[in-house]
């Protein structure tokens, strides 16, 4: 369950997370290359769901692998806010080419 201190807990607030995709070589994010709702709810206060986010290059093309970050945000007053030190990134991606990778196994 998330727990909040201090001014997080009166009035409850949303809380949402980010996916923002990075470069594995040099932590650069990449906004125009992750396609699909990059904001998700927590539900349950436990899990946020993250449907049909897609890798729009692959790691050819770009050069690297990717990683993605997640970040716990909060929303109050009309906007989304930072929760501070509530970030999580994933473990490298390597992405290829469907026809390629595809085209490869039928060899």
């Amino acid at each position: 369950m998330l727990v909040s201190t201090g001014s997080l807990r009166d009035p409850p607030y949303c809380f949402f997370v980010e996916a923002t995709l990075l470069r594995d070589d040099n932590k650069v994010e990449l906004p125009s290359q992750l396609d699909g709702t990059r904001t998700a709810r927590l539900t349950n206060s436990v899990f946020a769901t993250f449907k049909k986010l897609k890798i729009m290059s692959t790691s050819q093309q770009v050069g690297t692998k990717f990683r993605i970050k997640f970040a716990l945000k909060i929303y109050r007053d009309n906007a989304f806010e930072n929760v501070p030190d509530c970030v999580a990134i994933s473990d490298p991606i390597e992405v290829f080419s469907h026809t390629l990778y595809l085209s490869r196994q039928g060899n």
